[in-house]
C-alpha cells in the first residue's frame, strides 16, 4: 500500500466515476504506473492522495496478480470478491499489517481470472472485501488494458 502514493502521485487519472463508496470522491478513477522494480499497478483511487479503493499489483509477464485493498480497522474479514457483468471470483484473502495507511485485505489470482478479463473489455467491476460492495468503473479502459499487457496479456 505504501507504493500506492507514489503511483496515484505519478499518474494522471483520467475521467469521472461514480464515487465508489462513502468515502470515495467523485474524481477518482483508474491509473496504471510501471517500473522494473517494482512490476505493473493497477490503482483506483484519487489522484496525488492516498485515498486508494483497490490496487492490482503483477511482475511483468507473469500472469500472476495480487489484489490489495484497505479495510477498516474494525473488519478482519479474509476474502475479496470481485464481479464483472455475470462473472464472479470469491479470493481467499490474507491480512496485512498497517503500514501507516491502514491495514488491508491481500488476494492472488490468474491474470486469465474471467472476471478481470471481462472488467479489461467491458470496463466493469464490483469489489467486495467484506464491508460492502463498490463499484469501481473504468470509462477509460486503456489504463486497464495497459495492466494486462505488461502482466502477460
Amino acid at each position: 500500500m505504501r507504493c500506492a502514493i507514489v503511483l496515484l502521485a505519478s499518474v494522471a487519472l483520467a475521467g469521472c466515476a461514480t464515487p465508489a463508496s462513502p468515502g470515495m470522491a467523485a474524481d477518482a478513477g483508474w491509473g496504471f504506473d510501471q517500473t522494473p522494480e517494482e512490476g505493473a499497478k493497477l490503482a483506483y483511487g484519487v489522484s496525488e492522495t492516498d485515498n486508494v479503493a483497490l490496487m492490482l499489483t503483477c511482475a511483468p509477464r507473469s500472469g500472476r496478480v495480487t489484489i490489495t485493498a484497505p479495510i477498516p480497522d474494525r473488519h478482519r474479514g479474509r476474502r475479496i470478491d470481485l464481479a464483472s457483468g455475470p462473472r464472479r471470483s470469491r479470493l481467499a484473502a490474507t491480512l496485512l499489517p498497517d503500514e501507516g495507511l491502514g491495514p488491508s485485505l491481500e488476494a492472488h489470482t490468474a491474470l486469465s481470472d474471467p472476471v478481470l478479463r471481462n472488467f479489461a473489455d467491458k470496463g466493469e467491476l464490483l469489489v467486495d472485501a467484506g464491508f460492502g460492495r463498490m463499484a469501481l468503473p473504468a470509462r477509460d479502459k486503456a489504463p486497464v488494458r495497459r495492466f494486462v499487457e505488461a502482466c502477460g496479456g
